[in-house]
């Protein structure tokens, strides 16, 4: 009886550490937990939680990255008295060999895999019965130990076909469908523009099309912290002629938000080497960030240049029209059948990205659900007044001096000095020509308020900004110069979401 006792004892600790670890692998991301959790053993001892690794090395980094991470979902889930222990775990097999990768379209692959069993296999005999129901014990914990990340798997990616074209991303749109049309032969194609714009529904769409189009299987897709995760872990383990295997030898490499790449020299320097092998072998390259290479602070020069030396495009936030777009494809595709008026004042209403549009169409969706009713303009009104104050928020004197600063990469309060560098006085002239634009404030209270400089010069500033934008001129940004319209939208972006 008692032995049937621990038996279910022993099961029931079990499920309760399966759990942990799939809350576990929900807070710190499903990447991070692949690389540097999945190999720990734990075991729960009276309020102990008892965390396993391969050596001393290995507590050490778990507990400086993740102490936190643990302790908090260890709390969660057994209890605010939970307490962690760290030992030594010889039976951890290392996290490298057989690591179990998700890529971002959601297919899985075991990375040398055959390397990490070959020396279980020559030491045991073939037909051994023990064999047989260790093997049978070992299935099963790894079926147990892998169902959070099944769990966590990825949406299905984004198509080209599913993408609303319009004024403020055709040219981006082209250049990915020129890709899928003509692989290879202009490349890297580096996609900018802030969050939200589109970005990566067009990676996505390239992928899947030149899997779809081309028959081309040999595609990798990952985000900058999942390149620089996956080398750190070749570094620390599996080694670097399999990780650079797999990603120079492929016909397609996109990789999304490598502003990420920031300050770490050594991926940069491993980036660097992988984009000049691709290159050299006539391969595609696609990238994605939020500004334009000449502009990403952190990165090398040679690096910056081949980002720049195929084809950049500006991927622009949504305008009325592409707004409108989003929401009537949204509007369709959940068949939720509300009226044009409706899809008017939601595209008129929320200037932002596509992601605030469908999270919009969410709550409206819900409310006809649960009032069994067609939303109407006064619903949808009475629905989303918080969204529709937020985004008409009221612009104050010191928004416009905070946003520009932060576009220009001044420190605070630089607009107000006595400087007359170009550096410092042509924002401040674009701060002026805002200040008219989105506030009530006369020439005097603005110039008061940028140094004590008076109406005439912010009469002055206006003309000045004006003839920059007729002209098509450039404007000193931090790192390099930027078209004054680009300049001005990201300003009014920054303003519009807060």
């Amino acid at each position: 009886m008692r032995a049937g006792i621990r038996k279910e004892v022993a099961k029931d600790d079990k499920e309760i550490v399966s759990v942990f670890r799939r809350k576990l692998a929900d807070r710190v991301g499903l990447d991070r937990y692949q690389v540097w959790l999945r190999s720990l053993h734990f075991r729960l001892d009276g309020r102990q939680l008892v965390v396993g690794a391969r050596n001393q090395f290995g507590i050490e980094r778990v507990r400086s990255i993740f102490n936190a991470d643990l302790l908090e979902v260890a709390a969660d889930s057994f209890g605010p008295d939970i307490q962690l222990e760290f030992e030594v775990h010889q039976d951890v097999q290392t996290s490298e060999p057989g690591l179990l990768t998700v890529h971002r379209d959601g297919t899985n692959e075991s990375v040398d895999a055959s390397v990490a069993d070959s020396s279980h296999t020559k030491a045991q005999p073939a037909n051994d019965a023990t064999n047989e129901n260790s093997s049978r014990q070992q299935a099963a914990s790894t079926q147990s130990e892998s169902f959070a990340l099944k769990t966590a798997r990825p949406r299905p990616f984004q198509s080209l076909g599913s993408f609303v074209v319009g004024d403020c991303n055709r040219v981006a749109y082209t250049a990915a469908t020129n890709v899928v049309q003509r692989l290879g032969q202009v490349s890297p194609v580096f996609l900018y523009g802030p969050n939200g714009s589109g970005k990566t529904h067009l990676l996505e769409g390239v992928l899947t099309s030149v899997r779809k189009v081309a028959g081309i299987r040999r595609c990798v897709y990952l985000s900058a912290e999942q390149f620089t995760s996956q080398f750190l872990q070749a570094l620390h383990g599996t080694g670097l002629p399999s990780f650079r295997r797999k990603y120079r030898d492929v016909e397609l490499l996109i990789l999304d938000d490598v502003q990420f790449f920031a300050n770490k020299r050594a991926t940069v320097t491993e980036l660097h080497h992988t984009i000049d092998s691709l290159l050299r072998a006539g391969k595609q390259l696609v990238l994605a960030g939020d500004r334009p290479p000449a502009e990403l602070a952190g990165l090398s020069g040679d690096l910056i240049a081949r980002m720049a030396g195929g084809l950049i495009c500006p991927v622009n936030p949504a305008d009325h029209a592409t707004r409108k777009g989003i929401l009537n494809r949204l509007n369709h595709s959940r068949g939720l059948q509300m009226s044009e008026d409706v899809i008017e004042l939601l595209s008129r209403e929320l200037i932002g990205d596509a992601r605030m549009l469908s999270g919009a169409m969410n709550r409206i969706e819900l409310s006809q659900q649960a009032h069994q009713k067609t939303a109407t303009v006064d619903s949808v009104q009475s629905i989303l007044s918080d969204l529709f104050s937020c985004t008409q928020r009221a612009v104050q004197l010191e928004d416009i001096e905070r946003v520009v600063c932060d576009v220009f990469g001044l420190t605070a309060k630089s607009l107000q000095s006595d400087r007359r560098t170009k550096a410092i006085s042509h924002p401040r002239m674009l701060a002026m020509w805002l200040a008219r634009k989105y506030t009530r404030a006369a020439y005097s209270e603005i110039g008061s308020f940028f140094g004590q400089r008076s109406h005439s010069t912010v009469i002055s500033a206006q003309k000045n900004v004006n003839r920059w934008v007729s002209n098509g001129d450039s404007i000193p940004l931090a790192h390099g110069q930027c078209n004054v319209e680009d300049a001005i939208r990201r300003v009014e972006l920054q303003l519009r979401t807060g």
